[in-house]
């Protein structure tokens, strides 16, 4: 689950780097996330990622979005083409 993620995996990343372990001060700056999936679950992965840019917890992991819903109403407004196989 997101949620979870972000607050013990991003934590966890963030305690060990506090401590000086550098593998987790380079991990939690390079960690990226994609969300694949339909409006409701890109939603609650960027509203997750969206709760640590208001506990200033910095840096928020760039996101990329793979669009696999039925409905794709986000990658309709945002103009990308949905190709369905």
């Amino acid at each position: 689950m997101p949620h979870e993620f972000v607050q013990y995996g991003l934590s966890c990343l963030e305690k060990f780097a506090a401590l000086g372990d550098s593998c987790a001060k380079v991990t939690r700056e390079r960690i990226r996330v994609v969300a694949a999936g339909g409006d409701g679950t890109v939603g609650w992965i960027l509203g997750c990622l969206g709760e640590l840019k208001k506990q200033g917890r910095e840096p928020v992991p760039p996101t990329g979005i793979i669009p696999l819903g039925t409905g794709n109403d986000l990658s309709r407004s945002f103009g990308w083409v949905s190709f369905y196989l």
